[in-house]
């Protein structure tokens, strides 16, 4: 499998020209159609695609034409109405009550949506994987969070008092779970993706 992170206008690590105007700014579906279209033609592939997407993310994932009709797509800490070209995707929504930005209930509840409003998803499924005590940020590397919780500490206060949304980082700080929260998934997300992009 080749694996590919793409770098989005609004990740801290993106390289864009913040002058640019909204109009001319590349989207994200821009960005993943030109990095498909450049590891295909660089790299002999099968051609399936497979994606993964966390928080805002999900909602890439979950709507993305990849011009495969059975592309699994995986969603963590997230997930909106499916879009038409993956109407017949297999999905597999993690989500944790831990979670303060997007609670396994309201990922539940936005799977129960896309349901009750007929949309064929997965051949009628969802694959789910509900826990109960990570937190939003736990889902990302800890290298990650512990920079980023390095880096904000000094601000966490300030933001509490202010009311600002931490995006958890204020919980990850008191209890880095994502070593942890790892091992959880990983078994999961591996075994869904090997399935739908190798064995098929």
């Amino acid at each position: 499998m080749i694996c590919v992170a793409c770098d989005y206008p609004e990740s801290l690590s993106g390289p864009y020209d913040t002058s640019w105007s909204k109009e001319d700014a590349l989207t994200r579906v821009d960005i993943l159609d030109a990095v498909l279209a450049d590891v295909q033609s660089s790299y002999p592939t099968s051609g399936r695609i497979g994606l993964l997407g966390h928080s805002l993310g999900s909602g890439l994932a979950s709507s993305f034409d990849t011009k495969d009709p059975l592309s699994p797509r995986c969603c963590i800490a997230g997930f909106r109405a499916v879009g038409e070209t993956a109407k017949s995707s297999p999905f597999l929504v993690i989500a944790s009550e831990g979670d303060s930005v997007c609670p396994s209930t309201f990922v539940m509840e936005r799977v129960a949506d896309v349901r009750k409003n007929n949309v064929k998803v997965g051949g009628g499924e969802v694959e789910g994987l509900f826990l109960e005590k990570y937190n939003h940020i736990d889902f990302l590397s800890a290298e990650t969070n512990d920079a980023m919780v390095d880096f904000l500490s000094p601000l966490l206060p300030v933001a509490r008092t202010l009311k600002v949304p931490l995006l958890d980082f204020d919980k990850y700080a008191e209890n880095p779970n994502s070593k942890e929260c790892f091992e959880a998934i990983e078994s999961k997300v591996l075994n869904f993706f090997t399935t739908n992009l190798l064995e098929r």
